[in-house]
Order: C-alpha cells, then structure tokens, then sequence
C-alpha cells in the first residue's frame, strides 16, 4: 500500500518514489488504539470514542467504544491471552438490577456464565477525560458462538451487550487523521 501511495504523489508531483518521504506514522493494532482512531468492519467505518484498559493480575485486556456516525455504537473487545480473541458487542435490550445469575435467556436463546471477575479499569473519554474505577464483569456463551457480556462500573447500572467474536483479520484499523 505505502509503494503504491509513493508512486501516486511522484506521479502526481514529478517525484521519484525514493525521493518521496511521508511523514512516520504511528503504529496501530488492536490493542493500541486510540481516541480517534478509525476501525473498519464488513465495509462500516467507525471511530474510537471510548477506551477501556482492564487490569486483573498481570493481564491487560481493552475494550473501545466504536461510533458508525449514526448515533449507533458498537463494542470492540481484544484480548491477548495466549491467543488473540476478538469479539464486537451491541447494546442488548435487556435490565438487571442485582448481580446476574448462571443462566439468562435473552431473545429465545439460552446463555450460560463462563468467567466472572472485577478488574481495575482506566477509561478514557473524547473529551479526555479519564476514570478509574473496578469493573466487576460476566461473560456468558449462547448457541452458535453468541456471546452476553454483563458490566457494572463501580456502583453503576449493570450494562448488558450481546455479541459475537469475529476474526482479526476482518478488521482495518488506522490512526485517526491529523
């Protein structure tokens, strides 16, 4: 890609390509995005508008808050545990107001608790603003690779998303524009 954007701006300019010097850009991947950054799944472009780093004994995961420009948002989750797993979550329509149990049906189907736990999370805004707080966290799996994600923040509401995992290579992801 960078040949053929350096032959672009040579023929564009007069320029031979080994003349031409971009700018160094910042490497990105899916465990250092950014506020900004842009992500692209299935042909749908989204924007980084929420980063969360969790921490639970000696392990990092991230999860971002994607904007598709509709209002909409999406959850991109990436964790690094031996191998790489990735998985985009929607807000699921659904209300808890005390700790979930082993079992929940949503929509038809019939998802079970695999893992449980509480991490230190640093969540930064696009306002740049940043929290740290406990993320207390379950996750559960349904038929067909669904998954049902539970969050609370600190004393907060619990947030339910459903989702499934996909694959990192069905992602684009670049540094935001200057």
């Amino acid at each position: 890609m960078l040949a053929w954007i350096k032959r672009f701006f040579a023929a564009l300019f007069g320029k031979r390509p080994e003349a031409l010097q971009l700018p160094p850009g910042r490497d990105v991947n899916l465990s250092s995005l950014r506020i900004g950054d842009v992500v692209v799944h299935l042909d749908q472009t989204y924007i980084v508008n929420q980063r969360i780093v969790n921490h639970a004994n000696g392990f990092f995961w991230h999860d971002y808050k994607l904007y598709g420009g509709d209002d909409a948002h999406i959850w991109l989750s990436v964790e690094d545990d031996d191998e790489l797993e990735v998985a985009l979550y929607r807000p699921a329509d659904l209300m808890l107001s005390e700790e979930p149990p082993d079992e929940i049906d949503y929509l038809g189907q019939r998802f079970r608790l695999t893992e449980k736990g509480t991490s230190d999370a640093k969540i930064s805004r696009e306002s740049g603003s940043e929290t740290r707080t406990t993320a207390y966290s379950w996750d559960y799996e349904g038929d067909g690779n669904t998954r049902l994600s539970v969050q609370r923040w600190g004393e907060g509401e619990y947030e339910v998303m459903v989702g499934e995992p996909v694959h990192a290579a069905s992602l684009d992801v670049m540094a935001q524009p200057d």
